[in-house]
């Protein structure tokens, strides 16, 4: 009798460790799954995160391509109204960007400026290289006269930078 309960507690204890093998196959197979597909993921968004890098790149290379050197004074491209009186120019106020770009704003306030001259200012503005940029316009006629105020904004590269 006593020969026959240990068979049988030895054919149990088999049972109980093929099962606890199955079980940690188990387990194992379910990690490794879950696990491969978190990498899978983190593989898909590094590859987002190259392609977005090379992406900014090259959105930066041809911003440089665009803007040839640097600013040109507002006042040097507009001698003749400012000796006039009847532009004034706030100071420029300059911000310093990443990757050695600056962004350049002031304002010009119009005193009987005459219109039909407006579109030789907004050409010399924007014409420049790098150009000055029209970004906000608040103008009133009065008498074939303009008076009022431009915003205008320009992009460039430090000297630094250069």
């Amino acid at each position: 009798m006593i020969k026959k309960l240990s068979k049988i507690g030895l054919k149990t204890w088999w049972v109980l460790a093929v099962a606890a093998l199955m079980m940690s196959i188990s387990f194992a197979y379910r990690y490794v799954k879950e696990e491969g597909a978190k990498v899978n993921r983190l593989q898909r968004s590094l590859l987002k995160i190259k392609d977005l890098s090379v992406s900014t790149q090259v959105r930066l290379d041809e911003l440089n391509q665009v803007i040839e050197g640097q600013v040109v004074p507002f006042s040097e491209l507009i001698p003749i109204w400012l000796d006039n009186g009847v532009v004034t120019l706030s100071d420029v106020e300059v911000q310093d960007l990443p990757e050695g770009f600056r962004h350049h704003q002031l304002t010009a306030t119009l005193e009987n400026f005459p219109a039909a001259e407006i579109s030789t200012l907004l050409d010399t503005a924007e014409n420049a290289r790098p150009a000055w940029r029209v970004t906000r316009i608040d103008l009133r006629p009065e008498n074939n006269m303009l008076n009022g105020q431009l915003t205008l904004e320009a992009l460039d590269k430090s000297p630094l930078a250069l």
